[in-house]
């Protein structure tokens, strides 16, 4: 007699395999726990047949495929039976196109930087001499903390 063996946790088919006949009575069979006597249906690609205690079914099975986060793009892996969480999709998102790049300064915005960096050297110089600080050091102390 031929029985069928399903996983106790997710009650997936595995495989089967013959019953050990009875020995405390003579034509009936012995049937190990998580498996049953009725055949589980044909199981077609990227399904997988699980026993309820009285039937079959069929259910979706992605175990193995690549799926995105729609928040946050990040991929995993499907592990378990069942569809995919509607939070997903299978479809590598492209990741967003860098910004272009900042047009060229005109004349007028180059000449108002070179004019500010003159402002800025003057600045400093004052601020060295009313604090006696030596310039050529709180220069580079500014440039280290410029981004």
């Amino acid at each position: 007699m031929k029985i069928y063996h399903y996983n106790r946790d997710t009650k997936e088919f595995l495989s089967s395999g013959k019953a050990t006949p009875d020995p405390l009575e003579p034509g009936r069979f012995l049937v190990p726990a998580d498996a049953t006597f009725i055949p589980p249906p044909a199981i077609p690609t990227k399904k997988a047949a699980t026993f309820d205690g009285t039937a079959w079914g069929l259910v979706e099975d992605h175990r193995g495929t690549f799926i995105y986060s729609l928040a946050t793009g990040d991929e995993a892996t499907v592990t378990g039976l069942g569809p995919i969480d509607p939070l997903f999709t299978t479809v590598k998102p492209i990741p967003p196109s860098p910004p272009p790049p900042a047009p060229p300064l005109t004349k007028d915005e180059r000449l108002a930087l070179y004019e500010n960096d003159i402002v800025f050297a003057a600045l400093l110089e004052v601020l060295a001499d009313r604090f006696s600080v030596n310039l050529p050091e709180l220069q580079t102390q500014l440039k280290a903390k410029m981004p």
